[in-house]
């Protein structure tokens, strides 16, 4: 089994701390006390104080460090892991994943390490639409807690930590339809969340106290608290150059321009080769020519137009490439909702395999822009 450090990670103790991504990095166990690990998003995880950009061989005694809290040997980060079954409500789902993308995370990543993944995959979608009711997305909401609802309900054994966990769903139901102005349907969610306890549910202490808040709510006493969106970032630059500082060499072995942020295009005579590189996290454009012989080219879901480029591996998110045509020899990693799409697009422009190699994107470096 891996163990994915971050705040939707599996390390035992849980991290809320920003500057760590949702899924920072993995670590793998090699045997004879050697370790494997691999960095899952653009922010940095350091080895023996040195940042690593791809999948590196370590040992146990070797010190892991990323963001500005964790810092472990590989071997104790490795073998610490939070059992996700005392997960048994989404109260406890929500106090172990801090966040939206972290709970996104943890379902959609971490819980692909372990067995009877239906019940808990329910759980961490009603910590999901808790936080999305927070961020205003009602819609998305509704939508995770419909399935959620229905496979608690599937899996209701009369056990009362099942029924907490569908006390907990009312709950939220509660919450969704008095944010939406459905007094009706939120009166009836209320009566189901007191049936539920009536009957000896057990349920976490956050679980119920959401669902004292939303009658609080219904009968005009409280307020539902508000996630307040972060403020957008407006990229308008053009990059023409490589900025000063960013590598040192004819081809270091990493070349990092997640810092730019404010950067929508890079145009000629902007170039360099490197083994890997990260891209500016909101850019759209990249011209003719600015790019070749890169290994691992880290690029954001924003990127639309790709001019020629030679030996480069995509490794992306985006669904947005209006052409392939200017790649050659290169090899682009796509999400696997994509890949079909990307192919076709290949096919019309007459791109052959030997000129382009489409590979499905592994599910775990999805998360690599996710702040």
């Amino acid at each position: 089994m891996d163990t994915y450090i971050g705040r939707g990670g599996n390390q035992l103790s849980p991290i809320f701390d920003k500057s760590v991504a949702p899924i920072h990095c993995c670590i793998s166990d090699e045997g004879d006390g050697y370790f494997s690990i691999t960095p899952l998003n653009y922010r940095p995880t350091l080895i023996n104080g040195s940042r690593i950009s791809c999948r590196e061989t370590v040992e146990g005694d070797d010190i892991i460090k990323i963001g500005d809290s964790f810092d472990k040997s590989v071997a104790e980060a490795y073998a610490e892991r939070f059992d996700p079954y005392a997960m048994t409500d989404w109260g406890l789902a929500a106090e172990r994943c801090g966040d939206w993308n972290a709970a996104e995370g943890f379902n959609n990543v971490t819980m692909g390490e372990y067995e009877d993944y239906d019940f808990m995959d329910a759980v961490l979608m009603c910590a999901q639409a808790y936080y999305l009711m927070q961020m205003g997305k009602l819609r998305m909401a509704q939508e995770r807690l419909y399935e959620a609802g229905d496979e608690i309900y599937r899996q209701q054994d009369g056990s009362a930590l099942k029924y907490g966990a569908y006390a907990g769903v009312f709950g939220l139901l509660a919450e969704l339809y008095i944010r939406a102005d459905r007094r009706d349907v939120a009166q009836q969610a209320l009566k189901g969340a007191e049936q539920m306890l009536s009957m000896g549910a057990e349920c976490s202490s956050l679980v119920r106290q959401q669902i004292a808040l939303a009658k609080a709510v219904f009968n005009g006493e409280g307020e539902f608290p508000v996630i307040e969106e972060s403020q957008v970032v407006i990229a308008d630059k053009v990059l023409t150059e490589v900025p000063d500082g960013v590598f040192q060499g004819e081809c270091p072995d990493l070349v990092d321009l997640s810092p730019y942020t404010d950067v929508r295009e890079i145009q000629p005579p902007f170039f360099f080769r490197a083994k890997a590189a990260i891209l500016p996290p909101n850019l759209e454009v990249i011209g003719d020519d600015c790019l070749g012989s890169i290994d691992y080219l880290y690029a954001p879901a924003s990127l639309k137009r790709v001019g020629s480029a030679y030996r480069v591996g995509f490794i992306t998110t985006s669904p947005r490439f209006l052409s392939l045509k200017g790649l050659n020899q290169c090899v682009i990693n796509v999400d696997a909702q994509f890949k079909e799409k990307y192919e076709d697009l290949a096919q019309r422009e007459g791109i052959g395999s030997n000129k382009l190699i489409i590979n499905e994107l592994p599910y775990d470096k999805r998360y690599f822009y996710t702040f």
